[in-house]
């Protein structure tokens, strides 16, 4: 078993999928699993990558299989039509994983039987033609004849055989491994990525499946990010500590296992590198030199920052904190938290950036943030703001707003970081007490880092003995991230709330200028 721990911009999926192609070389069948489907989809549409055009094209020599629920594969190919079954990537370099599934592959290769275009063996042409027909006939009025139906089944377990006896890699999530165990399949190599995400009887699955036949297991992922989402809490749940620990994490702290470390970022500037590095690698992680070259995000920005003075009227940065002085949090009815201030200074500065220049796009832009109910303020605001403002509002269109939790594996050049600290008399830090999840948001900016908060209300918690631990680590990674830019959002005169400039006062009427 091995250990591979990749921070953020290591390339790591990367790195995995050329070693399952490199034991697929070698005459190893290869299990690929994660704990998402979106995870196991990015690495087995890499692994695939790595194959010969006429293998990615769906050549039968090596096939690979994302195994899905049948359901769920046959509700995919009802979504495919005709025209669709070209194999190839798509210009991004991605796999359909609806038309890698082994339904999906089994019914091409019948096709490629039926047309004769199979290089493997001899077509068996007409019981394809035949079955294919049969098929057709099941989908349109869901009825066959005794005997047709058990030559329609006889034959399409043939197929599924064949398919399998051709399929090198397989990739599936770990949960829905539990169903290739009626499979005619076994695999000599596992490797899990994102394992540090997963709860430990998720990992366990396809290790306990496989385990009579697995002669090297590959867990990859990083311990200081995010770990597995448990819904129950310390009052609900004593043993609260260990079920949110995941195998990966487990075994890393009982220096059993050797561990590899990935020490060099390929993703994002080096004084970003340096800030992720320094609070939650030790120092391990190093900038990769080919990020020393400006990118056009990058120069283009600290152009603006330069004329806007940000952070100050000194130099300019790509990471800076910005200091909403009047910023007051509140608490929906679903207790999740949002501040109007933050959004207001945020569109602001968004305003700014996209109408100061053309090389930055709003595809450019993430804003990201602890809670729902700020995500939902902000997505507004901007939808608001695309409808109202024929100067600036289309130039919105693309700005992804999304939680730090879901955004994890993902990265854009620039990235405002929304605290959204505790409001009025609260006591606590909030989600960003969590150092995975601070360490998530830190490091999923590429070139330009904004971290927008309240520095006030932050040292006013960290002056609590009970929260004192929490607020401190994240002024200490406040005041590493580099100058302040104090900013004020500006309030209704009537009823004190945030407003973006031009915008009205829901409860009074009042328009800020």
């Amino acid at each position: 078993m091995m250990l591979l721990k990749g921070p953020p911009g290591t390339g790591k999926t990367s790195l995995l999928a050329k070693i399952a192609w490199s034991f697929v070389r070698t005459g190893h069948r290869v299990l690929l699993c994660a704990p998402s489907n979106a995870a196991a989809d990015e690495l087995f549409a890499r692994t695939m990558a790595h194959l010969s055009v006429s293998l990615a094209k769906g050549s039968p020599d090596y096939m690979g299989i994302r195994f899905q629920s049948l359901a769920k594969e046959r509700h995919f190919l009802a979504d495919i039509s005709e025209d669709e079954w070209d194999q190839n990537p798509s210009e991004d370099g991605k796999l359909d994983s609806r038309k890698w599934g082994l339904v999906s592959r089994t019914l091409q290769l019948v096709k490629d039987f039926a047309k004769g275009t199979n290089t493997f063996e001899d077509p068996k042409i007409f019981p394809a033609m035949r079955w294919l027909k049969l098929r057709d006939q099941l989908i349109g009025t869901g009825t066959l004849s005794v005997d047709d139906r058990r030559f329609y089944y006889d034959l399409e377990k043939a197929y599924t055989e064949e398919v399998l006896a051709r399929a090198w890699i397989m990739g599936s999530t770990l949960n829905n491994s539990i169903m290739m165990r009626d499979l005619n399949w076994v695999p000599s190599i596992c490797i899990i990525d994102e394992a540090a995400q997963a709860l430990e009887p998720d990992t366990v699955i396809p290790l306990a499946i496989f385990q009579p036949y697995l002669r090297v297991v590959i867990l990859a992922g990083d311990d200081s990010q995010l770990r597995p989402t448990v819904l129950s809490n310390a009052k609900t749940n004593e043993f609260i500590h260990s079920t949110s620990m995941s195998l990966m994490e487990c075994l890393i702290n009982s220096q059993v296992h050797p561990i590899i470390l990935l020490g060099e970022n390929f993703r994002c500037r080096p004084e970003i590198t340096d800030l992720v590095s320094k609070h939650f690698y030790e120092g391990k992680l190093q900038s990769h030199k080919s990020q020393q070259n400006p990118s056009r995000c990058y120069i283009a920005f600290m152009d603006i920052a330069e004329q806007m003075e940000w952070p100050d009227t000194w130099r300019p940065s790509n990471m800076f904190f910005v200091d909403v002085v009047d910023g007051i949090s509140h608490r929906d009815a679903a207790f999740s938290r949002y501040n109007f201030a933050n959004v207001t200074v945020i569109m602001r500065m968004l305003a700014d950036l996209l109408t100061h220049t053309d090389n930055i796009l709003a595809q450019d832009v993430t804003i990201l943030t602890p809670y729902k109910a700020q995500v939902i303020r902000l997505e507004r605001m901007i939808q608001g703001a695309m409808e109202i403002s024929p100067e600036w509002g289309p130039l919105l269109q693309g700005v992804t707003v999304s939680t730090i939790d879901n955004y994890q594996g993902r990265d854009n050049e620039i990235v405002f970081l929304d605290l959204v600290l505790a409001g009025g008399n609260e006591r606590k830090v909030g989600f960003m007490s969590d150092k995975h999840r601070l360490n998530v948001a830190l490091s999923r900016a590429k070139d330009v880092l904004i971290v927008v908060g309240n520095k006030a209300k932050l040292k006013r918690i960290g002056g609590l003995k009970s929260t004192a631990e929490d607020a401190q680590r994240l002024l200490s990674v406040i005041e590493d991230v580099g100058p302040t830019y104090v900013a004020e959002a500006g309030k209704c005169p009537d009823c004190n709330e945030s407003l973006h400039p031009g915008s009205y006062c829901h409860g009074t009427g009042n328009l800020l200028g």
